[in-house]
């Protein structure tokens, strides 16, 4: 039976070029970050280039995701418009450096447009845009009043219309707290280039604060298109960002400007599939110009040799699981469903007794730190339950994080668990435990992203005589399962064995890769 349809029904998710500027520089530049910050970061900024992107070997220009490209945007990030080995005291321009990209255009909007070309002709949605809340040539010394920062923007708004940007990352600067700048630049987007979505943030650190001020966080997410939860520490990326985009969705914003209001998780796809949020993916196999094939023991990143165990460097396909089920349940915005958080929160813990990747925290050596998140989030559903009484009462660490969804346009029910970082494993651990569903339509897909001991899904009608299709979110066509082994009904219920969860939705895993497993199923009624 085909589930999923071919065409993403809009384009929210994006892939950032940031990690890969990162990760393509040589061992030389790694061992700068241990004594000049400043240098390693231009260094990077520096990677990001036309040959970067297309030449041979080139990130876009890889098989990567070629599936799925059209569920994806393509977002340049930091040092895109800047002169190559410049200084990066006026960045923002939005004019790409001729070195870069030499491209001849005649403007800066030609420019635009043939980079743009380059990239759909690789079969990808768009091209997004990473900018600083500052215009060119402003200083701290020198402010633009916000008429002539509207003014500036004005003219940048004109030029991405006629080049057909389709996203705007706005990131830090001169005015990254100040709401009134951001809101003036999405109103000029929205006028000026209606075709392109405005992303803001709010820079709070590494890490999630329970008792931060909510205010401003609320007066920037209604003025977003999407909003991201921004950056997290790769020790703690599932539980920081499901505490942020929890937040976020239960803080009842209501969204102005006709602006779309779409949480967008980063890169924790099974956590943006099952809470309807957007992704923005980092993560590449190309590594140094060379493509991983292989699965090593270690991985040296020019200060530390650290061991592996589940990584981004081994794990994508739960990138294209998630964009392929949001075809069917796209990114929703922040009221479009009534969201519930437990009231237990879970814990992770990290001790910085060694560098973990990408580069060593000095500061937090020889320290243990945590984040915390509630154990279970739904949107426009019950919360799933966690059953605990087959499990030691002191058992509470060995738990996974549950996120699930129905949702409101489409009927589609998910559900998600989350690793975690416990017992000194980095975010690639998920416990395995059994799980109830409730809310679950019995006449829509419904998708189940995760590892569980069972999962028992409770419908809103008797599916005695169903017959069930179902398995791996990377199939094509999914096979009929009624009547296999590890899959039971009763009445309304619908149990599923975790090892049979596992199998089926890692059917169609690429070599190598660790990804968790993700499915998709189907029931029809006799």
């Amino acid at each position: 039976m085909h589930l999923i349809p071919h065409e993403a029904k809009n384009v929210a998710n994006y892939w950032c070029s940031w990690r890969n500027q990162r990760l393509f520089m040589s061992n030389p530049f790694f061992h700068l970050r241990l004594t000049d910050k400043a240098r390693h970061e231009a260094a990077q900024r520096d990677m990001l280039s036309d040959a970067f992107l297309f030449g041979d070997p080139g990130v876009l220009a890889s098989d990567y995701m070629k599936d799925i490209r059209h569920d994806m945007i393509v977002m340049l990030d930091d040092g895109w418009d800047l002169p190559w080995r410049g200084d990066y005291t006026t960045p923002g321009s939005l004019i790409l450096n001729e070195r870069r990209f030499p491209y001849g255009g005649k403007t800066p909007a030609d420019n635009l447009a043939i980079l743009s070309r380059k990239v759909a002709d690789l079969g990808y949605s768009g091209t997004g845009l990473w900018v600083p809340m500052t215009a060119q040539d402003e200083t701290w010394q020198s402010l633009y009043t916000l008429d002539k920062f509207t003014e500036f923007w004005e003219e940048r708004a004109r030029w991405m219309a006629d080049a057909g940007i389709a996203y705007l990352k706005v990131d830090w600067g001169i005015h990254q707290h100040h709401v009134p700048y951001r809101s003036a630049l999405t109103e000029v987007i929205h006028r000026l280039s209606p075709g392109t979505v405005v992303e803001h943030a709010v820079l709070d650190g590494w890490w999630f604060d329970p008792n931060a001020d909510r205010t401003r966080l609320a007066d920037v997410m209604r003025i977003s298109d999407a909003f991201r939860c921004y950056d997290v520490k790769f020790e703690f990326n599932s539980v920081s960002t499901l505490a942020r985009a929890s937040t976020m969705l239960t803080l009842g914003v209501q969204m102005q400007n006709g602006c779309a209001g779409i949480v967008n998780a980063g890169e924790e796809p099974y956590l943006a599939a099952a809470l309807g949020c957007a992704m923005g993916i980092m993560s590449h196999p190309l590594l140094r110009g060379s493509v991983i094939t292989m699965l090593p023991d270690a991985f040296e990143n020019g200060i530390t040799t650290q061991r592996l165990l589940k990584s981004d460097f081994h794990s994508f396909d739960h990138y294209e699981r998630a964009l392929r089920w949001q075809r069917i349940a796209p990114p929703m915005s922040y009221a479009a469903a009534p969201v519930l958080c437990s009231e237990e929160w879970l814990t992770d813990s990290w001790t910085y007794d060694k560098e973990p990747y990408p580069f060593p925290a000095y500061e937090l050596r020889g320290k243990t730190c945590h984040q915390s998140a509630p154990a279970t989030v739904s949107r426009g559903c019950p919360l799933p339950e966690v059953l605990t009484e087959k499990r030691p009462a002191w058992d509470i660490v060995h738990r996974p994080f549950v996120v699930a969804s129905r949702h409101p346009e489409s009927g589609a029910y998910a559900i998600a668990t989350l690793p975690r970082t416990i017992d000194g494993v980095m975010n690639c651990t998920t416990p395995r435990a059994d799980i109830v569903a409730r809310g679950v339509s019995a006449d829509h897909p419904f998708a189940v992203f995760g590892e569980y001991k069972t999962l028992t899904l409770v419908f809103d009608s008797d599916i005695e005589g169903c017959r069930l299709f179902g398995g791996d979110l990377l199939l094509d066509d999914q096979p009929e399962l009624t009547g296999r082994e590890g899959i039971t009904v009763s009445g309304n219920a619908l149990t599923l064995d975790g090892e049979l969860l596992a199998r089926l939705g890692t059917e169609c895993a690429a070599f190598h890769d660790l990804a968790d497993p993700g499915c998709i199923f189907r029931l029809v009624r006799a």
